[in-house]
C-alpha cells in the first residue's frame, strides 16, 4: 500500500514532468526559437539556384539553427552542417522515391513554390518535430526511466487517480504494476487528453454549458481510454 509520503513524491515528480512537457512550454522552448531563426534567415532568394548553392543554403540554415543549442552543444563547421542537412532531408523530407534530398531540391526549383524559402520552412518544421521528440525522450530518461519500480508504480497510480472520472471499472481495478512498462506512453496520453480539452474546436462546442462539458469530457475520455485498453488487453 502506498503511504502518504510516497504519493506526495510521486505527484511531485509527475507535476514536474507535466510542466516540462506542457504544450506552451514546448512552444516557448522549441517551436518559437526555430520559427524566429527561420524567419530571420537570409535564403538568398534572388540568386540562381544550383544544386551546390542549395546544399550551401540548407547547410547554413542548419548551422544557424544548431547555434540555438536545442539539438546539441556543438558548433558545426560548414561541412558538418551541410552533411547534417543532407541526412535530415534525405531521411525526413516527403518523397515517393526514397530520395528526400533530391525531392527537396526539385521543390526548390519549382516555380510555383518559394525556392529556398520554401525548403527552409520545411526544414524548420522537420527540425521542430525532431527537437520535440528528442526533448521528450530526455525528459523521460532523466526524470522517469531512472526511478525504481516502486516509484514508477506510485506515479502510475497518480496518473490514474488524476484521470479517475474517465476510467472504466476494468482499468480502475488493474494493478498499477501492469501499466508501469507503458508509463511514458500513459503520461503522454494524459497530457494529450488535457491539451485536447484546451484546444477543443469552437465549432464543436454547444450553447449549453452541460453540452459543452459533455463534448469535452467525451473527447478526453476516448483518447485516454483507448490507450489504457490497449495496455491491459
Amino acid at each position: 500500500m502506498t503511504n502518504l509520503n510516497d504519493r506526495i513524491d510521486a505527484t511531485s515528480i509527475l507535476d514536474d514532468v507535466f510542466q516540462h512537457m506542457e504544450e506552451s512550454h514546448l512552444q516557448q522552448t522549441i517551436d518559437i526559437p526555430i520559427k524566429m531563426t527561420a524567419a530571420g534567415f537570409d535564403s538568398y532568394e534572388n540568386e540562381e539556384i544550383t544544386f551546390q548553392s542549395y546544399v550551401c543554403i540548407i547547410g547554413a540554415f542548419i548551422k544557424k539553427l544548431y547555434q540555438l543549442k536545442i539539438f546539441c552543444n556543438q558548433n558545426l563547421s560548414d561541412e558538418q552542417a551541410q552533411s547534417e542537412a543532407v541526412v535530415i532531408l534525405d531521411r525526413f523530407y516527403p518523397n515517393m522515391n526514397n530520395d528526400g534530398l533530391m525531392s527537396a531540391y526539385l521543390d526548390t526549383l519549382n516555380a510555383e513554390l518559394d525556392g529556398n524559402k520554401f525548403i527552409i520552412a520545411q526544414l524548420a518544421n522537420i527540425l521542430t518535430q525532431i527537437a520535440r521528440e528528442k526533448y521528450v525522450k530526455w525528459i523521460f530518461s532523466s526524470k522517469i526511466h531512472s526511478l525504481d519500480w516502486s516509484t514508477k508504480c506510485d506515479i502510475t497510480e497518480a496518473v490514474l487517480a488524476q484521470n479517475d472520472r474517465h476510467l472504466t471499472a476494468d482499468i480502475k481495478n488493474c494493478p498499477p504494476g501492469i501499466l508501469v512498462a507503458e508509463l511514458s506512453d500513459l503520461i503522454q496520453a494524459a497530457l494529450a487528453s488535457e491539451f485536447n480539452v484546451k484546444e477543443f474546436p469552437a465549432s464543436q462546442l454547444f450553447t449549453s454549458d452541460v453540452q459543452k462539458n459533455d463534448a469535452i469530457e467525451t473527447s478526453n475520455h476516448i483518447l485516454l481510454l483507448s490507450l489504457l485498453n490497449d495496455f491491459i488487453e
